[in-house]
């Protein structure tokens, strides 16, 4: 089992789901997205990925997009069933990742024999921003 940037819990600050709910009702669905993709993030992605991202979430209806994010930031806690975790398991996480690096040691701690590895100098999508030292790790990990 292999774990990248999550957590157990999902919450985010009150400030958080204000700025969130304000974009969305003052501007279009493809001017929030832009501005998510662009500035919601924990890193400076390049152009390139901006685009492919809004690309992407672009194909996704507004009502779903908006259901799925109420879904996963309200109602996701599975804190209770972490420590159930019988297989080996390797928590990646980015060294400034700045929502999911304790989330991440939470992991480590509930989840017995777990490995956490943290990708210096990265935030929170460590896949995108390190791909080269979080695939050795993955490849590491898997080849055991």
């Amino acid at each position: 089992l292999v774990l990248v940037g999550t957590t157990a819990k999902m919450a985010l600050p009150t400030s958080a789901k204000f700025w969130l709910l304000g974009i969305g009702v003052f501007y279009s669905y493809e001017t929030y997205l832009r501005m998510s993709c662009k500035y919601g993030r924990f890193y400076k992605p390049s152009k390139q990925i901006v685009d492919e991202e809004l690309a992407r979430a672009l194909k996704v209806e507004k009502s779903i997009a908006s259901e799925c994010w109420k879904e996963l930031t309200e109602k996701y806690d599975v804190r209770d069933k972490v420590s159930r975790i019988e297989v080996p398991t390797l928590i990646i996480v980015g060294e400034k990742d700045k929502i999911n690096l304790k989330a991440s040691q939470y992991l480590n701690r509930e989840i017995k024999g777990s490995e956490l590895r943290i990708v210096p100098s990265s935030g929170h999508t460590v896949m995108v921003e390190k791909t080269e030292e979080f695939n050795h790790v993955l490849e590491e990990f898997i080849s055991r």
